[in-house]
């Protein structure tokens, strides 16, 4: 069983627009992409639901670098971007949770991250919980619409990103094109 340390990389809209943002203990070469993916997140503070959504994918994305590929995102290339695509259709049992936990908790006024927090979630329908079925890791399926709007917010941050003159390439335009 594989086993990463995963930990939430980003706090709530209201946290970070207040500085008081969680930070994580990342090693050096992943810091810059940490601030930039920060700063590209921020630029959607004017709606909450996009910036969770947002927030979401581009944590997946920077876990899955930085605690999987063990890559910056500068390193990103079609070949990986695949990988990763495929990583978010069929992730781990380690990286998922069976219900949405908090990202962090406070203790002493400092944010502690959550351990049992998980980058995807398994859901079942509301029919179903009444049923007492319970939900199974094993089921976890990312939607075409979730794998859609993953793909088109990862297309905007290298977008963001050249833009920054961060990198050179959309990895998403690659593998769009094929």
């Amino acid at each position: 069983m594989e086993r990463i340390k995963l930990t939430p990389l980003f706090d709530g809209l209201q946290a970070m627009l207040k500085k008081e943002n969680y930070k994580p203990k990342l090693n050096k070469a992943y810091q810059e992409d940490y601030k930039h993916a920060k700063d590209f997140l921020l630029s959607y503070r004017g709606s909450v639901d996009t910036f969770n959504s947002y927030r979401r994918d581009i944590e997946r994305f920077l876990q899955w670098c930085f605690f999987k590929a063990n890559k910056t995102v500068k390193q990103i290339k079609r070949a990986e971007f695949e990988a990763f695509l495929a990583f978010c259709q069929n992730p781990p049992v380690s990286w998922i949770a069976t219900t949405v936990e908090d990202r962090f908790f406070e203790k002493n006024g400092e944010k502690i991250p959550n351990i049992k927090w998980r980058p995807f979630v398994v859901k079942i329908s509301k029919t179903e919980t009444k049923s007492g079925i319970e939900p199974n890791k094993k089921d976890y399926e990312l939607s075409e619409k979730a794998f859609r709007a993953l793909f088109a917010i990862l297309g905007s941050f290298y977008n963001y990103l050249i833009q920054e003159e961060y990198t050179l390439i959309n990895p998403t335009l690659l593998v769009a094109k094929k």
